[in-house]
């Protein structure tokens, strides 16, 4: 349902006033998946308006495409965003259901707000411009650059549909006629080191066949540009890796007898998994260069960053059992980054720096892997860092540990029990509970092995220790900004990586 805002002016008057339009919304905003600062919403956090261009505009309807920061009580900005708008007279084709939409009540008529991904003549404007290669100019003289990888033709009708409504850190459309099908990514958050398009067309040129291809990109700006959107072709598929065995834990859960199925199953695709892994790093493997002591010196200050960011969402919680188990946690961090010393001499490369099992898709026959603009709440430059090729195997076994948790959530009482009873703290478990989460266990331990022996890594490998470490407080630090209710997963996922 669209929430209802009374404006008592005309409508012509909140057509072309963006900042206005913004501040009227400003809650809805806070309230998106994408918005990545809610932790700091009590620090009078308000919107700041830095740059417009308008695609289309009329008194029936208008697109305006807004650059943003937000901006605390100290006047600092926080981060820069993205967020293209339909202000319309007509409501739209098909209402998004967790992305903005609000009703401008004004005193002559009502106008129709929204995310203007959810508007199709956006979509197939914005690619027509791609197919020219045009660059736009901003209110205030910047270029926005439509860089076409390849030609294609827009001509025939076009469907569109959305492939995320409100889930995501991006907002994702897949985009069809005749001659095209693909998925277009819209970035929310603004940097000028996303790397997605680079690596996509590296992995292309090395000859992996299991990622998507680039058809172009939105870049505002000129050398050191910033990325808006990603057009990429569209991979048919049954739906993610981690979907896939959700289904199968879930089936096992209701029918304790399919289990033996599901770890067969699981075991199966994790190898492939591992070798589809195995083989995107050799194909980025141009891009590797030896780990000095400074690179080292990086990891170890980037660790420690994440395990501030992780004491500071869990001290933030006001009741419930995480905030204590993190504080004993925490002394048995101090040893950990002394590990990363074993990487001096090795190499570092482009890795995807966010892998996990949502970020695969599986289609009957293979796995592809998707989602290479790195991991949401990393520092922007962080985000093009070169890692060792070992990071993305340590991030994707914590996948595993979370899609554990999430499928013992509906037999307890919500999503903190569960953690609970597969971090071994049982609480008021019941047998029953106890006996499903043994069988998580089991499962999520073959499953790590078949995946480590599809990539051909060691399970002794002390590196992937310390990456999961790493991992399990960046993943605190993330849900607390995003997922706050999820937060038991990585809390008991780090005790367990600390074992």
């Amino acid at each position: 349902m669209p929430t209802v805002y009374n404006i008592p002016v005309e409508s012509k008057r909140v057509f072309f006033r963006p900042e206005r339009i913004l501040l009227t919304i400003q809650n809805e905003i806070f309230a998106q998946r994408w918005f990545g600062h809610k932790q700091h919403l009590d620090k009078g956090l308000t919107i700041a308006v830095n740059d417009t261009f308008t695609l289309w505009g009329s008194e029936k309807e208008v697109c305006y495409c807004t650059i943003f920061s937000l901006v605390d009580s100290d006047n600092k900005k926080l981060s820069s965003y993205y967020l293209p708008l339909i202000l319309s007279t007509s409501e739209p084709a098909f209402p998004p259901s967790k992305q903005i939409y609000a009703i401008l009540k004004c005193t002559d008529k009502d106008v129709h707000l929204y995310e203007a991904e959810a508007n199709k003549r956006y979509l197939t404007s914005i690619l027509k411009e791609m197919e020219k290669g045009s660059v736009l100019t901003t209110e205030k003289r910047a270029k926005v650059n439509f860089k076409r990888s390849r030609a294609f033709k827009t001509d025939g009708t076009f469907r569109v549909t959305p492939l995320s409504q409100g889930e995501t850190t991006n907002v994702v459309y897949r985009v069809r006629s005749d001659y095209l099908d693909l998925m277009f990514k819209s970035y929310r958050m603004i940097s000028s080191h996303y790397t997605e398009p680079q690596t996509l067309k590296m992995l292309a040129k090395n000859g992996f066949k299991n990622a998507p291809s680039v058809l172009g990109h939105i870049a505002l700006g000129e050398e050191s540009y910033k990325s808006l959107g990603l057009f990429e072709d569209f991979i048919k598929n049954d739906g993610s890796v981690f979907s896939l065995f959700m289904k199968w834990t879930g089936d096992a859960m209701a029918d304790p007898s399919k289990m033996e199925d599901a770890c067969r199953d699981t075991s199966e695709r994790c190898k492939r998994l591992g070798a589809v892994v195995r083989d995107m790093h050799k194909a980025l493997k141009e891009s590797a260069e030896d780990i000095a002591q400074e690179d080292v010196d990086h990891y170890k200050a980037f660790f420690q960053s994440m395990r501030e960011m992780a004491q500071s969402a869990t001290a933030n919680l006001s009741e419930g059992p995480l905030p204590q188990m993190f504080l004993e946690l925490s002394s048995k961090l101090d040893g950990v980054p002394a590990g990363f010393d074993a990487l001096l001499g090795k190499q570092k490369q482009v890795t995807h720096q966010d892998l996990h099992l949502g970020q695969v898709l599986y289609n009957g026959e293979d796995i592809y892997v998707i989602d290479f603009e790195g991991e949401p709440i990393r520092q922007q430059e962080e985000r093009a860092y070169k890692l060792p090729a070992i990071r993305d195997v340590a991030t994707m076994l914590r996948s595993f540990d979370y899609l554990a948790n999430m499928a013992l959530a509906p037999s307890a009482q919500g999503q903190l029990q569960a953690s609970l009873a597969l971090g071994g703290i049982q609480g008021d478990a019941s047998k029953d509970l106890h006996a499903k989460a043994q069988a998580l266990k089991d499962w999520k331990a073959k499953a790590c092995r078949a995946f480590l022996e599809g990539y051909g890594a060691s399970t002794d490998d002390p590196l992937i220790k310390v990456y999961m470490v790493e991992k399990a407080l960046y993943e605190i630090a993330y849900e607390g900004k995003f997922r706050p209710e999820l937060l038991s997963i990585p809390v008991t996922g780090l005790q367990d990586a600390l074992r």
